[in-house]
């Protein structure tokens, strides 16, 4: 079960990740030749909630850790889709 929910996380990710420049284009927030950074942004906001999850200190409860991370991806893509 773990395993399938592991896939199904990453499966979301790369899907918003590779798709989000084709989103903003669709959508007319920007040219294809500006949206093109878009990706970027997502993948390097992923890596900075990751590592600001890492330094939560160890006492915080998983949930609220799941929940912040969470939170932050939300607001990610609703950025990348407004």
């Amino acid at each position: 079960m773990l395993c399938l929910l592991i896939l199904f996380y990453i499966g979301i990710i790369c899907s918003i990740g590779g798709w989000s420049s084709s989103y903003a284009v669709l959508k007319n927030v920007d040219t294809k030749e500006s949206a093109v950074i878009y990706p970027t942004f997502f993948w390097g906001f992923i890596t900075f909630g990751r590592f600001i999850i890492a330094y939560i200190p160890g006492t915080v409860n998983t949930k609220l850790k799941v929940s912040i991370q969470a939170t932050l991806v939300i607001q990610i893509v609703s950025l990348l889709l407004k």
